[in-house]
C-alpha cells in the first residue's frame, strides 16, 4: 500500500524547478511532486534512481513512492517520490560532466532530456539528480543517436550558461529565474 500525504502537510520550501515541484522535507530528504501530466512517471523514476545507484553511479537514493492527496476536489491526487537530498551546486565542469555522461553511455544508459543543472557537485562527488526519461541500450533501437543528443543538449546548456556568466553586457546579467526562462526559449528545459 502506498502511503498518502496531504498536500497541506508538505513543507512549502521550493528546491527545484521544471515540470514537477521539488520540496525540501528535511536536511536529508526532498520530495518530487509530479503534476497530473507526469504523475505516471514517478514509479519509473524511482526505479531509475535504484538502477543507476546499483550500477555504481552517484545519484540520490530513492526512498519512497507516495500519493499526494489534494484537498481541492477538482484536482486529482498525484504521485510523489521521496529521495535523498544532495547538497551542492550545479556543476559547470565540462570535463567532469562529459566523463560522467560517457560512463553512463558505456554502461548502457542515457536520457531523452537533460540539462547541466542536473549535475550537482557535492562533497561526495558529481551527482546526477534527475533520473527521469532514462533510456537503456537493451530497449532503445536508436541508442547511439540518443546518447549523442543527450550529450549535445547538456553541452549546449553549459555553453549558454558560460556565455551569460562571462558576458560583459549588463543586459546579460540575469537572476536564476530569468536564466530558466531564457533556457526554455532555447528549448532547454
Amino acid at each position: 500500500m502506498v502511503r498518502e500525504i496531504q498536500w497541506s502537510e508538505l513543507p512549502q520550501q521550493l528546491m527545484g524547478y521544471g515540470p514537477n515541484t521539488v520540496l525540501k522535507l528535511s536536511e536529508e530528504e526532498c520530495i518530487i511532486v509530479y503534476n497530473q501530466r507526469t504523475s505516471q512517471n514517478a514509479k519509473t523514476e524511482f526505479q531509475n534512481y535504484q538502477t543507476l545507484h546499483e550500477a555504481g553511479f552517484l545519484v540520490p537514493k530513492s526512498i519512497e513512492l507516495v500519493t499526494i492527496v489534494m484537498e481541492d476536489n477538482n484536482i486529482e491526487n498525484v504521485q510523489g517520490l521521496i529521495r535523498e537530498l544532495i547538497h551542492g551546486k550545479p556543476s559547470k565542469d565540462r570535463e567532469k560532466i562529459s566523463e560522467y555522461i560517457d560512463r553512463l553511455h558505456e554502461a548502457g544508459f542515457t536520457f531523452r532530456k537533460g540539462v547541466s543543472r542536473d549535475f550537482i557537485e557535492s562533497q561526495n562527488g558529481l551527482f546526477l539528480i534527475n533520473c527521469s526519461y532514462m533510456l537503456r541500450a537493451d530497449n532503445c533501437w536508436h541508442f547511439e543517436t540518443a546518447c549523442k543528443r543527450y550529450k549535445d543538449k547538456v553541452e549546449q546548456d553549459l555553453q549558454l550558461i558560460e556565455y551569460f556568466d562571462t558576458s560583459s553586457d549588463p543586459e546579460d546579467s540575469m537572476e536564476n529565474a530569468c536564466l530558466e526562462t531564457v533556457l526554455g526559449a532555447f528549448g532547454i528545459p
